[in-house]
């Protein structure tokens, strides 16, 4: 059937229209935290305020909610402010407040309903799916959420607490999934995982050291123990650090060794670059060639096309001023900071001068800023 001019125009437009509609779906856009007076709210991309300062503490959100504190307790908002899931959930300390493990993963988060005593998951309908009532409770990831209770033994005079044999993973459903070997949170289908469960100082000799390796989810070895200090995978890698010195190197899913140890230190892959130390920082891709020659002080990961990046800095006594560089390594924001940046979280990164702290944009310009002060970083 041939469309006449007309209605073929109207067909362009509404295939226009509906397409843009599902690209909008598909893009969470971000949020941002601030503070005011005291009180915290978000900001959107276009540097308005989007939810009003109200509550004593915001994070970013995640699964298109955001975890806010009233009072002592925690709850969620939607994005629109309103909050879905009422203020209950209490932590030991301030310091566990930014944990990322709080926040949805794969719809469930870790809560605590005494003081971050025991641990526990919600959906995110707010409903307690897990009861709380061990010790630790990491983020969901990949289905399966490591958990475990600890014990304690004295060990002189002082008390050392321990996981060791208690740990294993949950579904969300709060089964126990048993598996012969329990590892660390998985990340692309593998954990790391030790040999044997962790013993107590009385059973230890002056030569144990510990062998890890990765089992996949049944709980099979498929890169096989070994003595080193091996992380979770990311981007097809992992990065591993020698067991007896300080150096790195990144291996591949079977294990091979793809980039050799001689690294100062290193960081997980993020846009195909990982973070490199060889006296001063740079980044290197996953060839194993160096993409950004090591030549600055501190760097973060890359996001959204950039990281940030500091060089050394005499003339003022914060001894480092800090920017953003493209993956050529040339500065995409003149370096006019001090050592306090965050990722960019697509439009805006958090970063402060010696005066102000606040979101910039793209071009390196403050869209909201407030006076600096000591202990400031939302980054």
């Amino acid at each position: 059937m041939k469309l006449s001019p007309k209605i073929r125009i109207l067909f362009l437009i509404c295939l226009f229209a509906s397409t843009n509609l599902h690209a909008l779906a598909q893009r969470e856009w971000v949020l941002y935290p601030i503070e005011e007076d005291g009180k915290f709210g978000y900001l959107d991309e276009n540097g308005r305020i989007a939810i009003k300062p109200q509550f004593d503490d915001a994070k970013l959100f995640s699964e298109d909610l955001a975890r806010v504190r009233v009072g002592k307790k925690w709850g969620f908002i939607d994005r629109t402010g309103k909050l879905v899931i009422t203020p209950q959930f209490e932590l030991s300390s301030s310091e566990e407040a930014n944990n990322r493990s709080l926040d949805f993963h794969e719809g469930m988060a870790a809560v605590s309903l005494n003081g971050g005593r025991k641990w526990g998951y919600i959906d995110l309908s707010g409903r307690i799916v897990v009861q709380p009532k061990y010790d630790y409770a990491d983020r969901f990831a990949e289905g399966l959420a490591h958990v475990a209770n600890t014990y304690s033994e004295k060990v002189g005079d002082e008390t050392a607490v321990y996981m060791g044999g208690a740990a294993k993973y949950i579904n969300k459903q709060g089964n126990i999934i048993s598996l012969p070997v329990i590892g660390d949170t998985f990340s692309e289908g593998l954990a790391t995982a030790g040999v044997s469960q962790e013993r107590s100082p009385r059973e230890r000799n002056s030569t144990d050291e510990p062998k890890i390796g990765y089992i996949d989810k049944k709980g099979r070895f498929r890169i096989q123990p070994r003595f080193w200090v091996p992380y979770q995978f990311s981007e097809g890698l992992a990065r591993v650090r020698a067991g007896d010195r300080d150096e790195w190197g990144y291996i591949d899913r079977t294990g091979n060794l793809v980039i050799k140890m001689i690294y100062d230190g290193a960081g997980d892959f993020h846009e195909g670059l990982a973070r490199v130390q060889l006296g001063t920082m740079g980044f290197v891709n996953k060839s194993g060639a160096l993409a950004i020659r090591p030549r600055f002080e501190v760097v973060g990961n890359f996001s959204s096309g950039l990281a940030s990046a500091c060089v050394e800095d005499k003339t003022s006594g914060f001894h480092l001023k800090c920017g953003y560089i493209d993956k050529t390594g040339r500065w995409a924001i003149e370096p006019a900071f001090i050592f306090i940046l965050g990722d960019f979280k697509r439009e805006f990164a958090w970063a402060c001068t010696q005066d102000k702290c606040g979101y910039i944009n793209r071009a390196g310009k403050f869209v909201w800023a407030v006076p600096m002060k000591p202990g400031m970083n939302r980054a």
